[in-house]
């Protein structure tokens, strides 16, 4: 059995997208099988989505004894012209990533609670947690290689606009839903999208792909700027990913280095106090801006006043904590050949 995927975020960053680059694709994975592209138009992509949505409704409803006289059919095409009419009334506009995907996978039974001329909607049928994370590593990495590249005062929010994972037989089957979907584009956009920084996307996404050791990192960054996170949760994420990053640049560095920064026992391992000391060592191989160093300092002074005093900042440094993580990224990928 084959599940489909289609996933949308909503790149707040972004208020256009240049004409040269269309429909290209930002880039593809095997094994799952999975594309990327930008667009400025989402509609064509919500169908399945809303549809999902639509059929979880009005199914819901059914199990429940409300009545309604219209065919199924109707139901459905009513509630996706209501979806497309929410959307245009909210003006939607700016630049979405779209995420289309196809991986097989184990059924182990599929209950049919109901079936149509033109979809089945199934009950206990498979995962759809399980079948989405094999789809996550791809989707992780191409939204921090946008991120990385836009520019430096451009907004780093991201929303997760929408999702289903559905299952066909064969590519011209009818598809099988299961209940749970996703939601709706919102938000606000800041500065263009234009070929250079495709460009740059398109270098950077098989690079973060194949290096395991900032998959950590980058997992914390993107889920740091996704809007669903409130501000401690999205500095905590942020914070971790730049001292993940450090840790893990330092060791690749210097490792077997007579640096004092490293505990002598498990060179694993980071003495107290260290990872300023650590960063400031990886700032003179990587960049030599020494304003960095103070700027961390401060983030690190906030992070230690927070964690082990108690003491919440007027407000959580999340943009500063980011953007430093977007630099020593951005450097270390672009030092790859």
């Amino acid at each position: 059995m084959k599940a489909c995927f289609i996933q949308i975020w909503k790149i707040r960053g972004i208020n256009t997208i240049g004409p040269d680059i269309g429909m290209d694709v930002l880039g593809t994975a095997r094994n799952p099988s999975i594309s990327a592209r930008l667009v400025d138009d989402p509609e064509p992509y919500f169908f399945q989505i809303d549809r999902q949505k639509a059929i979880a409704g009005f199914s819901l409803n059914f199990s429940l004894g409300k009545s309604d006289d219209r065919s199924a059919n109707e139901k459905l095409v009513d509630s996706i012209e209501k979806a497309k009419a929410i959307r245009q009334e909210e003006a939607v506009k700016g630049a979405f990533v779209v995420f289309e995907g196809t991986d097989e996978i184990p059924i182990s039974q599929c209950k049919k609670w109901q079936e149509t001329e033109s979809y089945s909607l199934c009950v206990d049928g498979f995962d759809k947690t399980q079948a989405t994370q094999r789809f996550r590593p791809f989707v992780r990495s191409v939204l921090a290689a946008i991120e990385l590249n836009l520019a430096a005062n451009a907004s780093r929010d991201i929303a997760k606009v929408g999702e289903v994972i559905f299952l066909r037989e064969n590519d011209d089957d009818k598809p099988t839903y299961s209940i749970k979907f996703g939601g709706r584009a919102e938000g606000t956009v800041a500065c263009p999208f234009t070929r250079q920084t495709f460009e740059k996307v398109v270098d950077h996404i098989p690079k973060i792909l194949r290096n395991e050791e900032i998959s950590v990192p980058v997992e914390l960054f993107t889920n740091s700027l996704d809007t669903s996170k409130d501000d401690l949760e999205a500095f905590i994420l942020a914070w971790s990913g730049l001292e993940t990053f450090i840790k893990t640049s330092y060791r690749d560095n210097f490792l077997g280095n007579s640096s004092s920064t490293l505990d002598s026992s498990n060179p694993y391992e980071f003495k107290r106090k260290s990872l300023p000391k650590a960063f400031k060592e990886l700032v003179v191989i990587l960049d030599s801006n020494s304003s960095d160093v103070e700027d961390f300092g401060a983030l690190n002074r906030t992070r230690n006043a927070f964690f082990h005093e108690g003491k919440f900042p007027e407000r959580f440094p999340i943009e500063a904590t980011q953007n430093l993580l977007i630099k020593y990224l951005k450097l270390h990928l672009n030092s790859e050949k």
